[in-house]
């Protein structure tokens, strides 16, 4: 059997490859293709190399089962080693069973049961998906030193996915960190990993990432209690560096530290002045800085508690006359909104404020925020179980179930 090479142009070509493949009349043809990064994150990113091999796919297929298998790797030779591997379950019959022996592994390690029928198909086939994106290697075997490979995260469109405009571009963005991450880690807490940000002016404004990088990390501490995450992996350097981050990006206005020119999470409005999430966000990030350098017997830098103090440190916008929070420096209420921003601060983030503006908080935006990603109401629902109001949460549950 032949190798049909095929290169995927991802700004300019690739080649290379050629090296023989197992042959199988059964599974036809095979093409053998790689594509490259030419638009890394930033200018000391990796220029990653990706090596596919795949059966083709044939464009009429006769009534029947028919296998297509698909494999790659960072290497050619990886690439071709995987593909090999899958023909060889394929021709000794086990190429379900090796499928089904891993995802039996998952779920005899965790499980979620609810009552209704319908939902658990919900919950589990979220699950399944989330899970996919992770490496089953990761997943069984917790030894995070002795991954055969790195593993750049988790997107919210799929890292395979991403044309230009679509998909957020591939990128891993907050949505791992604050939105996927802390449920799975509940589970599988040796999954944590990086993030990065799509598009020019997300990666202008939208600096609430910075900080949700490092709630993951603070997260995962705290689940599994062992700060050792800190003294590898880089991980200390990332809270260390984003702290003294923050204090370089804030600015005294003669009465608090203020963050200017920002992209709040609601997506509707950009540069404005101290996102009250941002904000808040960022002050986790200090607090959790000097936590972290106490307990690995560091010095904290001085400046992370000065602009991370309760009073005069980072602005939190605050109406004290309407008790709630607006959502930026000048925000009227009733403005529509993209999607949950300051009712974040209540939960996950777990802001200490008083009930009264709690329900403020979670009331007002509620009613004035657009049909934006299911997450939202999520939030919502969690608000309104803290009010009371069962009713509304289920309505707002329903809502970010479909």
């Amino acid at each position: 059997m032949g190798i049909l090479l095929h290169v995927i142009e991802l700004g300019y070509l690739v080649l290379s490859l050629y090296e023989e493949i197992s042959p199988d009349e059964k599974l036809g043809e095979v093409t053998v293709f790689a594509a490259q990064i030419t638009d890394p994150e930033t200018k000391d990113s990796p220029v990653l190399k990706v090596y596919c091999v795949s059966s083709i796919f044939s464009k009429e297929l006769s009534k029947g089962h028919h296998t297509f298998l698909f494999a790659f790797g960072y290497t050619h030779n990886e690439a071709v080693e995987f593909y090999n591997l899958a023909v060889h379950y394929y021709n000794n019959k086990s190429l379900m069973s090796s499928h089904q022996r891993s995802w039996d592994f998952v779920w005899r390690s965790v499980n979620v049961d609810v009552d209704n029928t319908d939902f658990a198909k919900t919950v589990k086939s979220s699950l399944f998906f989330i899970l996919s994106a992770f490496p089953h290697f990761a997943l069984e075997n917790p030894d995070l030193e002795n991954y055969p490979f790195d593993f750049y995260g988790v997107s919210p469109g799929s890292l395979g996915n991403g044309s230009d405009g679509e998909d957020y571009w591939g990128h891993v963005f907050w949505d791992q960190d604050l939105w996927m991450l802390p449920g799975v880690m509940l589970l599988f807490p040796q999954l944590d990993r990086s993030d990065v940000c799509p598009g020019a002016i997300y990666a202008k404004y939208q600096q609430h990432i910075t900080a949700c990088v490092v709630y993951a990390i603070r997260q995962y501490v705290y689940v599994t209690g062992s700060w050792d995450i800190l003294t590898k992996d880089g991980a200390w350097d990332i809270v260390k560096e984003t702290a003294d981050y923050w204090v370089s990006r804030v600015e005294w206005d003669g009465s608090n530290f203020v963050i200017d020119h920002v992209m709040d999470p609601d997506e509707y409005h950009y540069n404005v002045n101290n996102s009250c999430f941002t904000n808040a966000a960022a002050r986790l990030n200090l607090l959790f800085a000097i936590e972290a350098a106490e307990k690995l017997g560091k010095i904290p830098d001085p400046r992370w508690e000065t602009v991370s103090q309760e009073k005069q440190g980072i602005k939190i916008p605050f109406d004290d006359k309407l008790r709630y929070h607006p959502e930026y420096d000048g925000y009227t209420q009733g403005t529509l909104i993209k999607q949950a921003s300051v009712v974040l601060l209540g939960y996950p983030l777990g802001v200490s404020m008083d009930p009264d503006v709690r329900r403020n908080d979670i009331i007002e935006y509620e009613k004035c925020t657009d049909r934006g990603p299911g997450m939202t109401y999520s939030m919502y629902s969690i608000g309104m179980l803290e009010l009371g109001q069962l009713d509304t949460a289920a309505e707002l549950f329903k809502i970010a179930q479909r």
